[in-house]
């Protein structure tokens, strides 16, 4: 009987404890901060399973799956090198190998990068978060480098031999200043020329101005306007021939018809305002006449005679 009662007695014991664990602050806190904890692994959990846009660096993108391993072994080759004394032939230089070095895993956690295809699966626990695995570089194949040949260097040129300093041209002699051109000489003034003096008029009546008839003989009876013409028919006759004769000529002729009983035939001869007489007489022999030029009438040969 006692068992029984200890056992009832022990169930409403733990009922109330776990009442007063549920109904104390401490029971509260600890149950509001495992909520959390789980509530922060679901969360981490899922921002791992998200996509993010991957940066893409081309140096330290491997070209490979990263392998699950956790012991990956490296293998590291020394950059290629010139071989310090080549000999003349080139001859391919034996590669040189490494003993690979094992480098242990770093726990350090590294950016977060989006999952490849081969990415890491999560965990099935929600708790455990695997970290990415640092990337690797890939080994690359050997290089087999090819010793350079020497070049033997160019024996140097003989230095150039200076130019001789070109002579300094001798100054140029200045040109002697031009000589001032004498001044023009003033040109002298022009001579007035003398004033035309006024023609005297002429006589048109003077001996050497009076024409003269043809093969008449000028100077009978001592006088320059008396003039004898041989070979004609009659003093008439010739007094009508002087007549156009003397009018060609610019002279006027006016017969005085008052004195024809005389036997000579008179002519009132004007030319230029000035005016004379011309008297048409015989002279005696046949074929011959006389005429006469005077300031007034001759009537006669004794009158002609008189008059000298």
């Amino acid at each position: 009987m006692n068992q029984p009662d200890n056992k009832a007695s022990n169930k409403n014991l733990k009922e109330t404890a776990a009442k007063e664990n549920l109904y104390s602050p401490i029971a509260k806190g600890n149950n509001v901060i495992g909520l959390f904890f789980l509530l922060s692994s679901i969360l981490h959990a899922l921002l791992l399973l998200i996509p993010l846009p991957r940066q893409v660096n081309p140096e330290l993108e491997p070209e490979e799956p990263i392998s699950t391993e956790e012991n990956v072994q490296i293998t590291q080759l020394p950059p290629p090198q010139p071989s310090p004394s080549p000999s003349p032939s080139p001859s391919p230089k034996p590669s040189i190998q490494l003993q690979p070095s094992i480098i242990e895993p770093q726990t350090t956690k590294l950016p977060r990068k989006l999952p490849t295809q081969n990415a890491l699966q999560p965990s099935p626990k929600l708790t455990q978060v695997v970290p990415p695995k640092p990337q690797i570089p890939q080994p690359q194949p050997e290089r087999s480098v090819e010793p350079k040949q020497i070049v033997s260097p160019e024996e140097p040129e003989p230095p150039e031999e200076p130019e001789p300093p070109e002579e300094p041209e001798p100054p140029e002699k200045p040109e002697p200043p031009e000589k001032p051109e004498p001044p023009e000489e003033p040109e002298p003034p022009e001579e007035p020329e003398p004033p035309e003096e006024p023609e005297t008029p002429t006589n048109p009546f003077a001996s050497d101005n009076f024409p003269v008839y043809p093969n008449a003989q000028s100077g009978c009876f001592g006088r320059d306007t008396c003039n004898e013409v041989s070979g004609v028919s009659s003093f008439r006759n010739l007094s009508r021939d002087l007549q156009k004769y003397l009018e060609e000529d610019g002279y006027t002729l006016e017969l005085q018809e008052d004195l024809e009983d005389t036997g000579v035939e008179i002519f009132e001869v004007s030319k230029d305002g000035e005016k004379q007489y011309l008297s048409v007489l015989d002279s005696g022999e046949l074929g011959n006449a006389i005429y006469v030029l005077a300031p007034k009438p001759i009537t006669s040969l004794e009158e002609l005679e008189q008059s000298e």
